[in-house]
This record gives C-alpha cells, structure tokens and sequence, in this order.
C-alpha cells in the first residue's frame, strides 16, 4: 500500500507520495544562517549552503530553517546556471529535546548540565520508588511472620529486631534520598531558567522549519544556495539617549536599538542590518471608493455580532511600533555594547533608513532585549527656559535644535542625562511647523514662576444687554539661579467664535502676539537674582443671555 505525506503550504494542503521521492535523488543538508534583517515588526533570514548537485531530478531537503517563516515569502536562488526549481514545500518538524545541542550551540553547556542532572535525578526517584517497596513488604512480612510465630516468643522477637533494623536503615535511607531529590529538583529548575534565558523550554516542543524541493540540474554541479524569507517573532525598538551640558552647548544623541526575537533560530556570530521600517507582507496603493452624504437620522443602525480574533504573538503587526513591540515579551537588558563610528554604515532610500552593523552579534531566541548603540552624533543646541505659568508654573530648560531636517531624526523616546545627571525621559517628535526642534530636558526648580489674578484690574459690568468683563493677570518671574538666564513666557487670551462676542487685548506688556492663535510669548533676560512681572489684561463684552465658560 502507497504511503502518503501530508504537507500544508499558505494555506493549501499538498499531496505528496513516497513514490515520488524515491524516483528522485535525495539530497539532505543543513543551512547556515548568514545575515538577518531586522524591521520594526519582523526579520528577514538569509541561509547560505554548499551543495552537490547530480544531473537529473533531485528532491532537496533543507533543514535548520525557523519555524516562524512565512512560507509564501521563502526565496531560493542558486549561484551557478542550468539548475530549475520545479516545486517547493515547507513544513515544521519536531525536534527531540536530546538532539538540541547540535541546533542550540550558544545553550549547549547548560543542556549538557542538565541531561546529566536530570539523568542522576532519575536514578534516585527509581532507588526511592524500591525502598519505598521493600519498606512496604517488610510491613507486610512483619504481619504475616507474627501470625506464624505466635507460639515462638524467641523467633517472633528476632523476626521484630530484623525488621525494626532493616526499616530503620531504610527509612534514614529513604530519608537521605528525599533531600538529594529535593536538591536535585532545585538544580533543575535553576537549568531550566538557564535554558529558557537561551531560548529553550524543555517543557515545550522545539521546532525547526524544513523546506523540500524538487529541481533539474543539467548536469553535475557543485554549487551555493541562498535561501531568504520572512520570519514573524522578531523585531527592534530605536530610542534616544540625550546628554546635554549647560557648559558645552552642543548635545550628544545617541541612537540605540533594542533587538529581540524568537524565531526559534540562534542567531550566533550575525552581521545584523536594522530597517527603520515595516517588513509588509502586502503593498497596495489605497484606492478611494465613492463618498456619499446620507441624513444619518434615516438610516437604519442594526445591531452586529461581536467576534474576537485570536491574534498570535507570532503574527505581524503592521499597524505601528507600539503594536509590535507587544508581539514579544520583553525584558530590559543592560547595554552590550558601544560600537565605534566605523562599525556602523547608515544608508538612506527612497523607502527606509537602515543601519548595517559591522560587528557579528549573538541573538537568544529567548525574547529580551538585546540592546546595541548605533550611532552617536554631536548636534548644536540653544538652551533656554520655558514656562506656560496658566497650565503649569514650573519653568522647563529646553534645548533647541536648529535646522534638524539635517540630522535624520525619528519620532522616538529618548532618555535624558542633563550635566551627568538621569533626567527622565521624553518623546522625541521632529514634526515642528518651523526648522526648530525643542528637547525638553528637564525642570529647574531655581527659577520661581507665579501667575495671580489683579483684582482691583478685574471687573464685571453690565451695559443694557450686554456683559462687560474684564480679565488681568500678573506673571512674575524670578531667577534664583547665580548665572543669567533666558526665559520665554507663553500664555493666552481667547478667541471669539461668534459675531456678538468681542474680544479686547488691553495689555500685553510688549509680548509678541500671535492674533490667528490667541498666543501671547514673552522673551526676557533675567540677571542673577533678577525678578520681572509681565501683565496680560484683555476685556470680552458679549449678550447677557450668553454663558461663556472662562
């Protein structure tokens, strides 16, 4: 009887007979991994492998692929001509958990380790399981050598001693037993944490992908294959140092990237290239459908069903960083590295920014993060302080970069180390309307900043249907700092939205105002232990019968 394998390929169930891999030559090798390109949301794997080719129709299996790839994305591509692929399958294989060490080098000790715990530990759970049993039959003898010997005092109390001995020495020895079980049971869990950290659960079914072909050679040939395809469960983060100096104006930026994967592959001794970018399965142009107005009041609103889609962690996530990054589990790491700027090449295209690291990497497939500086650049910056005293009365110290298009930044977190001093943290968002960029930095609690409503400035009057009232406000700044500083103030008047509301701007102390937003900013020069007041007055006469939320 014929037997028939099973495959599933994107989604269409292949048929293929035992017949014809026998009509074929078979060719079995494993591929070693070259290269990975790391998107936002996934990595691209690249395989290389020597290969002699017969003439004729061969069935090549190519193993030690990872069991996350995307099959419809699986390229094959040989270096040398008069070879053609007739037929492509892949699949997942299971793989024993004694045969890991060949696949799993970087994790190879501490699995020696605990083949060789877990083999002692076995040993004595079956010497405990026989004391256990010669306890239980020695009990049993007990019982029965005393209904035999009742009437032979002297017999009966040697068969007791023997037993009284025999389990005592059994029972310290089952004893002994119990604590090196429970010592053994504590080093294998602390093995199996190793072996988790190295992307290994003993617990669980270790898989690799296999990818099976059929191909034609012309003739005999010694060739290289590259194989190249998608896989899901990988991805980066980029992030910002930001380390900044009042006494060295120019700020230092740092460019970080935090790797993780689990694409069930080792990434051993890996040149990694980081795409700042989405690895898209799918690229289509949106295609506007026609746009129709409808009173809303006469259509129909029925009630639809709820469905809940069980999404895998191993599936892309396209919509932004902040989804992939919940694709893997992650844990920080400390940083492994501080790469030199040649070991580092940034190019630019039309579609991504990518960084090739020159410097091999090994690349757990245990999901942490695996964290690389990439670049470092120093970048002029003019610091001032900030305050918007009618939200908050703190004054910011913030450093501005001009021209920042130049710099190719992103829109990124950033961590802050102002004057060798952790700062906290910021959003990064190069989306100014202007060529400046703000980097909030810090809060300088040596600057005081009050805003207090004048009251005898203040009024509330009533002219015949109309209301009349007027708003005044004093902003004192105070620099208790021993060196001069640069402040700009904002604050605010509003805008009227209605023919029958006006607005007045009475004083603004010399601000520049921007009438579009309502915007009033000050910029002032305070000395050491300077204090200046600013004042904002504007009026608002609008109907009576109007109420207004101020």
């Amino acid at each position: 009887m014929k037997k028939i394998h099973f495959f599933l390929l994107g989604g269409v169930l292949t048929l293929i007979s035992t017949n014809t891999f026998a009509a074929s030559k078979m060719i079995q090798t494993n591929a070693q991994l070259k290269g990975v390109t790391v998107y936002l949301n996934a990595a691209e794997l690249t395989h290389q492998v020597r290969l002699d080719i017969p003439q004729g129709v061969s069935t090549l299996v190519i193993e030690n692929l990872s069991p996350q790839a995307s099959d419809e994305t699986l390229q094959f591509a040989f270096e040398k001509d008069g070879i053609t692929l007739l037929s492509s399958q892949f699949m997942l294989e299971a793989i024993p958990f004694d045969d890991l060490s060949d696949l799993a080098p970087l994790a190879k000790e501490t699995l020696a380790e605990y083949n060789k715990v877990s083999t002692v530990r076995g040993k004595l759970a079956a010497e405990k399981v026989a004391t256990e049993g010669f306890i239980a039959g020695l009990n049993v003898q007990g019982n029965t050598g005393s209904e035999v010997l009742r009437g032979s005092t002297q017999k009966l109390n040697e068969l007791m001693q023997y037993i009284f001995e025999k389990r005592t020495n059994l029972e310290m020895q089952l004893n002994k037993l119990n604590k090196e079980l429970t010592n053994y049971d504590l080093q294998l869990q602390r093995l199996r944490e190793q072996l988790k950290d190295q992307g290994i659960s003993p617990e669980k079914t270790y898989q690799r992908g296999r990818a099976v072909l059929q191909i034609r050679s012309a003739g005999n040939l010694t060739t290289e294959l590259m194989v190249r395809y998608i896989a899901n469960g990988a991805r980066w983060n980029h992030s910002y140092e930001i380390r900044g100096d009042m006494s060295q104006k120019p700020l230092k930026l740092i460019s970080r990237a935090s790797v993780a994967q689990r694409t069930g592959l080792f990434w051993e001794g890996i040149k990694l290239r980081l795409v700042f970018g989405y690895a898209q399965l799918d690229h289509q142009i949106p295609t506007l459908l026609p746009w129709r107005l409808r009173d809303y009041r006469k259509v129909q609103v029925r009630a639809s069903k709820s469905y809940s889609l069980d999404v895998r962690a191993e599936q892309p996530m396209l919509a932004n960083a902040r989804s992939a990054e919940n694709e893997v589990m992650m844990e920080m790491a400390d940083y492994d590295s501080t790469l030199e700027a040649g070991d580092v090449e940034v190019t630019s295209d039309m579609l991504n920014v990518s960084y090739e690291i020159k410097i091999p990497y090994d690349v757990l497939p245990n999901g942490r993060e695996h964290q690389i500086e990439i670049q470092s650049m120093e970048i002029p910056a003019a610091y001032s302080y900030f305050s918007v005293p009618k939200l908050n009365t703190e004054a910011f110290l913030v450093a501005t970069i001009k021209n920042y298009n130049q710099y190719g930044l992103f829109n990124s977190p950033a961590q802050i180390v102002f004057e060798k001093m952790r700062a906290g943290s910021t959003q990064l968002t190069p989306t100014s309307e202007t060529n400046e960029l703000p980097i909030t930095l810090g809060v300088e609690p040596r600057i005081v900043v009050e805003r207090k409503s004048v009251f005898d400035k203040t009024s509330d009057v009533f002219l015949s249907s109309n209301r009349e009232r007027t708003f005044t406000y004093d902003i004192l700044v105070r620099n208790n700092k021993k060196e001069a500083v640069e402040m700009t103030l904002k604050d605010q008047y509003p805008l009227s939205a209605d023919e029958n509301i006006k607005v007045e701007l009475l004083e603004s102390s010399g601000a520049e105002v921007n009438s579009t937003k309502g915007e009033l900013t000050w910029q002032l020069q305070l000395g050491a232990g300077e204090a200046k007041t600013v004042r904002l007055s504007y009026k608002v006469r609008y109907p009576k019968t109007v109420q207004l939320d101020f």
